[in-house]
């Protein structure tokens, strides 16, 4: 457990804010039809993930995603999440281009492209210090 830490904090040198602009992914882990409902399930994912997301897709839907990550890494960290069951069996990556106007964390501003890129250390690291719970469908 500790091998996979040290492995994870040292990929985490390896990211940072000129990610999102240089074509960071995001692991979309819900899309809900209201935004109460959305907001609602945003919180829940804020208490177990540092980088948690929410945006209005455009279609009357709203998406919650982490992220964005390195293409690499998110692929990585998609099948390890499934695979523990912290997040969704049908989460996918996302280029952020459906994303519109960010509705959490509560307060925050801009589109996709303006945020900040995750640590995957920062996701792993709380992933693994929490029971993962599956989410309501």
């Amino acid at each position: 457990m500790k091998r996979l830490l040290a492995a994870l904090l040292a990929t985490g040198f390896f990211t940072g804010p000129g990610w999102a602009q240089d074509g960071g992914v995001w692991l979309q882990v819900e899309a809900l039809p209201t935004l109460s409902r959305a907001e609602a399930r945003a919180r829940a994912y804020a208490g177990r993930f540092d980088a948690v997301s929410g945006y209005a897709l455009g279609t009357g839907w709203y998406g919650i995603a982490l992220g964005p990550y390195d293409s690499n890494e998110a692929q990585r960290l998609l099948s390890q999440l499934k695979a523990q069951g912290a997040i969704p069996g049908d989460a996918f990556l996302a280029d952020g281009a459906q994303y519109r106007g960010r509705f959490w964390p509560v307060g925050a501003r801009g589109d996709a492209g303006g945020a900040q890129a995750a640590t995957p250390a920062q996701t792993q690291e709380q992933t693994l210090q929490q029971t993962p719970a599956a989410a309501p469908a």
